[in-house]
């Protein structure tokens, strides 16, 4: 219930039929897998510097953001709060009752802030699989970096892969935070990363 449809998904995921005599032909959908410099999302390479997976989409690190089950959002005019995209000129997120300290993005989940660390966890993750994925199966279970996902019940989020159903959900970026115990605000005031994960439930919300 989560799925989106996407470029990335009909890209990868189209089986194209071309009629020839009353013949059909399949064209195989693109395959790939990580490497040093580029990782993989269901068959579509990526830059491990510059880009990550959102979602089903392939997102630019320096110009979009992802946000809550796994959507890419402008930071330009919006932000996340709460799992949410809100405008800068419509709502604030505010902080309320806090007692917890503010952990910020950088400290907290993948830490992996360069591509040679993202590579290096994404090796470890594909070391454990085993038997790795390459693109979208033919029964529709998706692929990032080797590890195959259920695309109706899990989403990628950077280089980790949400569980939607558990309430995991993503904080820019390529934050896993759950939504049970946890909250991710976006606070302007906490540097250098805006973005902060309290650790209690409804910690702040968008007014």
């Amino acid at each position: 219930m989560f799925h989106r449809i996407t470029p990335v998904f009909i890209a990868t995921a189209l089986l194209l039929l071309i009629a020839d005599g009353g013949v059909l032909a399949l064209l195989d959908p693109p395959t790939c897998l990580p490497t040093a410099t580029q990782g993989c999302l269901n068959g579509m390479n990526y830059s491990w510097a510059t880009q990550m997976p959102c979602g089903g989409e392939i997102m630019t690190a320096a110009t979009q953001g992802c946000c809550g089950y796994g959507f890419i959002f402008d930071p330009s005019q919006d932000f996340c709060c709460v799992g949410s995209a809100w405008g800068y000129n419509k709502k604030q997120c505010i902080l309320g009752g806090v007692k917890a300290p503010l952990r910020s993005a950088a400290q907290i989940g993948d830490r992996s802030t360069t591509a040679k660390n993202r590579y290096a966890r994404a090796s470890e993750r594909l070391r454990q699989v085993g038997d790795p994925c390459t693109g979208i199966s033919p029964d529709g279970m998706g692929c990032v970096n080797g590890v195959p996902y259920n695309m109706s019940t899990q989403s990628p989020c950077g280089n980790v892969i949400l569980n939607l159903t558990a309430g995991e959900k993503c904080c820019p970026n390529g934050i896993r935070w759950h939504e049970h115990n946890e909250t991710c605000c976006f606070e302007p005031s906490h540097q250098p990363n805006t973005y902060v994960v309290v650790p209690q439930p409804n910690a702040c919300s968008a007014q």
